[in-house]
């Protein structure tokens, strides 16, 4: 029979979801039915080849072709992961409607002379070769139907669609279980031989519908790929969709195009031309394939191509094979292995390069299981930072009008009038805090708000919309559409809205915070913590945590707090005490963290030490932190160098993090001068802090010897320049701290690093002069302060320190207490040294306060321990 039959046909799409209707003619003498839809979808006949419409994605008229064996008047479907193509055979009455319709266009066409290639190209819609051969079924049926509605021929030819074979699907009908559960997968994400191996090969359930939706995006596309995320998977087998580890391991999403592969293959074929143009034929191809199958990215091309392309440049570098070709490879077969020389063998990796290549993937696996981890985080904050809206708002980063913001602090004023109510409120992120303006129609919580009676320091949450200001000196405030009180103040609470003095706080100092000066002199006090640590690190230092309880004295002046036990006895027996000895708490972590230099170079202890030194004054404490760096292999140039750097960036630090606080501190300063010159008796200081901070940190510090040091303060005193309460000025004293603000203060006028001071007046560890008589250690003075910086290069040789030791008055007892410290210049010892810095007293300089219980939160004095 031939001619033509006209066919209503329905193409259904998956991904996107769009169907369309359309006419079609097919001879009933030649081969096939099929579909594909995609951005590079065409349509195709002999002599045609036109790309289908972008913009309706559509085609009106495919030209479709169909067996002998297949019965003329029944419907087709062919279906595949994107779309369902659905042909019926028309009526009669249909069949003269579409000719007449035909006739029609043609004449129209005639005389308009329009011409369309859309919709008059016939062309066969293509699909994969194993959808052209499966009978056709109703798609009503096909769709809906279950594994056990259809027939035993039905179910072989959808298993035909994985790729298999008569006899295949035929022995794989013969496993029920395997059947149902093709069907339903190949049903879910399209039936392909890749499929088919992952639904086989995979252990569990899980695995294969994981591996079903990564087939299905295209995210697995290559035998290769699906071998290692089956590999994966049996050894790890907790993977859900998205693990970044599974995906990296097993190439999902990766495509390698053509051109990728025809340049990783002529890439190979060049790096071995010389040893293919010799031997032809008879080169080792297959071990190039190998090569390239293990490469970085091309390891995941589709195998197939790669051996289809390393056979089309073969043929093209050597040509078709010769007779001399055919005679070489059969010679090959019966010659015995050359010698090695000939044809080396493929060194096997030694055991050091296998331990190298797998710390190299344990250091990748830890690498990319910390940028894992600290990609995201759970905890997300519900209240925004003032200080946060109001720097982006001075940067000209202003909210989002329309968007509603809350914010939680405590109040600073509060002022009602009877239109609304003017509140500002601070959180302790900055000292300028956040106006809020509250009105009854915008705000329904106002007017209960107002009966609660809040006012200073009560804790309060409010919602709202950021805006510009309209009034001087803000640049924003909250709108506020609600208010809650979460903790009002009772009676009798101590801080005041006006200014309290800070001797007067120093009474309440769980409550002191709550004030501007106080919060900046914590924030200050966090961020030169924070600067501290991070001069070490980037410096490649050591942290390394001393002990609080200690059996030695360090700096060997017996004002220890001393730890026991044996309470109330006079003349307790410390071998029976908690620890076995005397204990105490410790003055200096030095002696212990030197320890640590010797094997890490380079270290550092930053903690809490103790002094029960009986001094009632503005710059002591019996508790208070040390800054205590040790370094290996540096001399006393070098310790200066580095003491230098140390204290520069740290106030350097502050300048640029804290530069609201600092600003607030130095304005503080400047209103409270009275207050200055009453507590620490008529001193004054020049210029503002601002001006003082920025002049450390601009120019070099003075260095000075202790000889010459007391050579100027004696010449200054003489010309009655100064007058100090300790005027016996000669060699050998230890100068007060009065003598070294002088030296700072008014002979410097910035900080100053005072070396080599006497070695009577000086510690047993630091190393002696050449002189004799002095010792290499230094000193850094600075305004206001006096020192705030000591330290010294230690004694490494061991006679020398035990005989140091003995001149200072230790007994052999104290220095056999010590063994643990002397044996370092037993074992493999080095110059090196270190020094300590106070760190409330460098808050001291950098806030300007002039009392150092004002710089630590809970302070501990002679007769003060409160909290």
């Amino acid at each position: 029979m031939t001619g033509f039959m006209l066919w209503n046909v329905t193409i259904t799409s998956r991904n996107p979801t769009v169907s369309y209707n359309s006419n079609l003619m097919t001879s009933m003498r030649t081969a096939q039915l099929g579909a594909t839809l995609g951005n590079t979808a065409r349509v195709q006949r002999v002599g045609v080849d036109a790309p289908l419409s972008k913009a309706s994605h559509s085609v009106d008229a495919v030209y479709a072709t169909r067996t002998m064996r297949h019965p003329p008047d029944a419907p087709m479907m062919m279906s595949s992961k994107d779309e369902t193509v659905l042909a019926s055979p028309m009526s009669q009455w249909e069949r003269t409607l579409f000719m007449v319709g035909i006739v029609v266009a043609g004449v129209v066409g005639v005389f308009v002379g329009r011409r369309s290639q859309d919709r008059i190209a016939m062309a066969t819609y293509m699909v994969e070769p194993a959808f052209a051969h499966a009978k056709s079924r109703p798609r009503s049926r096909v769709l809906q139907a279950t594994a056990q509605e259809l027939t035993h021929d039905e179910k072989k030819d959808v298993l035909k669609e994985f790729g298999l074979n008569e006899k295949g699907a035929t022995d794989v009908l013969k496993n029920e279980e395997l059947t149902e559960l093709l069907l339903r997968m190949g049903e879910t994400f399209g039936a392909s031989k890749l499929l088919y191996s992952a639904v086989t090969k995979a252990q569990t359930d899980a695995h294969r519908e994981l591996l079903g939706q990564y087939i299905k995006d295209e995210k697995i596309a290559t035998a290769q790929q699906l071998d290692c995320a089956l590999a994966f998977l049996t050894e790890t087998p907790n993977v859900v969709a998205g693990d970044p580890t599974f995906e990296k391991e097993s190439g999902v999403g990766v495509i390698v195009t053509d051109e990728e592969i025809i340049d990783a293959v002529a890439k190979a074929f060049e790096e071995n031309k010389a040893k293919i143009l010799e031997d032809r034929y008879q080169y080792n191809f297959g071990f190039m394939l190998g090569r390239l199958l293990k490469a970085d990215h091309i390891k995941w091309a589709d195998s197939a191509k790669l051996k289809q392309e390393v056979e089309k440049q073969t043929l093209a570098v050597l040509g078709p094979k010769t007779e001399a070709d055919e005679q070489a490879g059969k010679k090959k077969k019966k010659k015995k292995a050359k010698p090695q020389a000939k044809q080396p063998k493929v060194k096997k990796p030694s055991a050091a390069e296998l331990a190298a290549e797998k710390e190299a993937g344990l250091l990748a696996m830890m690498t990319e299981a910390a940028d894992a981890a600290t990609s995201s985080f759970l905890y997300n904050p519900r209240l925004c930072r003032i200080t946060e809206l109001l720097d982006n708002a001075a940067q000209g980063v202003f909210p989002d009008e329309d968007q509603e913001y809350v914010v939680g602090g405590w109040i600073r004023t509060t002022r009602d009038q009877r239109a609304m109510t003017f509140m500002e409120i601070n959180d302790g992120s900055g000292p300028t805090g956040l106006q809020i303006v509250l009105e009854p129609n915008t705000c329904p919580d106002l007017e209960e708000f107002r009966k609660l009676g809040a006012g200073y320091g009560a804790c309060i949450e409010a919602t709202g919309k950021v805006v510009k200001s309209p009034a001087a000196g803000q640049l924003i405030e909250m709108k506020g559409t609600s208010i809650k009180l979460i903790g009002p103040v009772a009676d009798g609470f101590p801080l005041a809205k006006t200014a309290t003095s800070l001797e007067n706080l120093r009474l309440y100092p769980h409550l002191r915070v709550r004030t501007n000066v106080m919060a900046c002199v914590m924030r200050v006090r966090n961020e030169a913590s924070f600067a501290i640590h991070k001069f070490f690190k980037d410096r490649h230092f050591q942290y390394v945590h001393t002990p609080v309880l200690t059996s030695n004295d360090c700096e060997g002046a017996g004002e220890c707090f001393t730890v026991s036990t044996l309470l109330g006895q006079p003349n307790p027996d410390y071998s029976k005490d908690f620890f076995g000895s005397k204990a105490m708490l410790t003055v200096s972590g030095q002696l212990n963290v030197e320890t640590y230099a010797a094997g890490l170079t380079n270290v550092y202890t930053f903690g809490p030490t103790f002094r029960a030194e009986n001094s009632n004054t503005s710059r002591h404490l019996a508790e208070f932190w040390m800054v205590e760096p040790e370094v290996w292999f540096i001399d006393q140039k070098g310790l200066m160098d580095l003491a230098e750097d140390f204290l520069r960036y740290c106030i350097a630090h502050v300048l640029k993090e804290c530069q609201a606080d600092i600003l607030y501190l130095s304005q503080y300063h400047q209103r409270m001068e009275e207050e200055r010159t009453q507590e620490e008796g008529q001193r004054t200081l020049e210029g503002t802090l601002v001006e003082r901070l920025v002049g450390i940190v601009s120019e070099p510090f003075g260095r000075v010897t202790y000889t010459e040091a007391i050579d100027i303060l004696k010449k200054e005193a003489e010309e009655g320049k100064v007058t100090f309460e300790d005027m016996d000025l000669h060699w050998g004293m230890d100068m007060g701290s009065e003598h070294e603000r002088y030296l700072a203060e008014q002979v410097f006028k910035k900080p100053v690093i005072v070396t080599n001071y006497p070695a009577e007046i000086k510690s047993f560890y630091m190393k002696q002069s050449e002189d004799g008589k002095t010792v290499a250690g230094m000193d850094i003075l600075v305004p206001s302060i006096g020192e705030i910086i000591g330290g010294s290069v230690r004694e490494d040789d061991f006679d020398k320190l035990v005989a140091l030791a003995k001149s200072k008055g230790m007994s052999d007892a104290d220095i056999e207490s010590l063994s643990w410290y002397t044996d370092l210049r037993k074992y493999g010892s080095a110059p090196h040294g270190g020094f300590g810095l106070g760190f409330e007293r460098l808050l001291l300089l950098c806030t300007g306060m002039l009392n150092i219980r004002d710089v630590i939160p809970f302070p501990r004095y002679p007769g003060g321990i409160s909290c």
